[in-house]
């Protein structure tokens, strides 16, 4: 059931509700779904989703850590979750991506996404397509060269897959809300209002080549991440 938001009091901030009357199951489709384009915008307070495709990506800066997420869910896009949890037999090592974003339309303006973090594109870059579970972060941090040569090998995979059809990308964004820096100046002011911020941050869910098939022009570009086991 879907439960549209309020339309009494601050309906900006309202989020619509979805009930399920039976638990989620987790299913592998057999074709792919694309998603229609639906452009970031900018200037709305409300929540809402971004679907883009054929964007070029550069990336900016990369950390990694390991994870203790264990869900079956979420693709390690956060620390903690609320997921279905599983036995972990995969390395719960997880790169952490900043990315700048120029989406092919004459009106989409550059952006950028901080923290991006997904074991599946994780695993996209190397060329095992996995991360072997004997792999820990703190041997990708202990080598200044391994970091090095695997953001070469990122920046590979990037420029190739740009030239190739870009990327689809998925990710929601909401004005979030900052105390009036006037008013905090203000002895007199116990509580200071409220302001919308600025400063937008969009969170991506998911990263993907737009063209079907580009595996094998990736494949000399990957990191091969059993070299930095010893």
């Amino acid at each position: 059931m879907f439960e549209s938001a309020s339309q009494n009091g601050d309906t900006l901030n309202d989020i619509p509700i979805l009930t399920f009357d039976e638990p989620m199951k987790v299913v592998e489709l057999k074709e792919n779904i694309i998603a229609p384009t639906y452009p970031h915008d900018p200037n709305t307070q409300r929540q809402h989703g971004i679907s883009l495709h054929g964007v070029t990506i550069v990336p900016l800066n990369f950390s990694v850590y390991d994870s203790e997420c264990k869900g079956n869910l979420c693709d390690f896009l956060s620390d903690t979750c609320a997921c279905l949890a599983h036995i972990s037999v995969v390395s719960t090592v997880v790169f952490t991506i900043d990315f700048l974003v120029t989406p092919q339309t004459k009106d989409g303006e550059k952006f950028k996404i901080q923290g991006f973090s997904s074991k599946t594109f994780t695993a996209f870059c190397m060329k095992e397509k996995k991360m072997p579970i004997a792999l820990h972060a703190s041997m990708i941090l202990a080598s200044r060269k391994g970091r090095i040569d695997i953001f070469r090998a990122m920046q590979a995979i990037f420029k190739t897959v740009n030239e190739n059809g870009g990327w689809s990308l998925t990710a929601w964004s909401k004005q979030g809300k900052i105390k009036d820096e006037a008013q905090k100046k203000d002895v007199n002011i116990r509580k200071p209002d409220e302001i919308h911020s600025t400063k937008i941050t969009v969170h991506m869910t998911s990263l993907n080549p737009t063209r079907k098939g580009i595996d094998d022009c990736l494949e000399h570009d990957r990191f091969d991440i059993s070299s930095m086991i010893h």
